[in-house]
């Protein structure tokens, strides 16, 4: 007596099981969370964000995938601080307000990508302030 397997060359379509589909759940809500957080900074408790102060030692222009925009360095005796601004969210003339060792004052918050910047005040005067 001779046994044949029959092979299919379809593929096996099986149904998630309830563990793979509360993992993927799980990832879902992470995901969503992490571009909640990422996409709404200035929602966020005030425990989480940072103010530098210093003086300003640097600044100039930048050009990136993502657009281009302008960069202050801050230095203080913590260290120096390199923050970019967008150009939407910078006034017209930017490189002209700002001048070097002026004091700077600047509220930030740390996402996934690094600092970003969310308030700049130079010499006591908003310069940008992001809505």
């Amino acid at each position: 007596m001779e046994v044949r397997h029959l092979v299919s060359n379809k593929p096996e379509i099986r149904k998630l099981k309830l563990k793979e589909w509360g993992c993927l759940t799980f990832l879902c809500i992470v995901a969503c969370a992490l571009w909640w957080y990422e996409n709404n900074p200035l929602n966020l408790p005030s425990s989480f964000y940072t103010m530098i102060t210093g003086k300003v030692v640097g600044k100039g222009t930048y050009r990136s995938k993502t657009g281009k925009g302008y960069f202050v360095q801050i230095r203080n005796t913590a260290g120096t601080y390199k923050l970019k601004i967008d150009g939407k969210f910078a006034p017209t003339g930017f490189l002209d307000i700002v001048r070097n060792s002026a004091d700077a004052t600047a509220k930030t918050y740390r996402s996934l990508e690094g600092i970003k910047l969310v308030e700049l005040q130079i010499d006591n005067a908003f310069v940008v302030k992001r809505q």
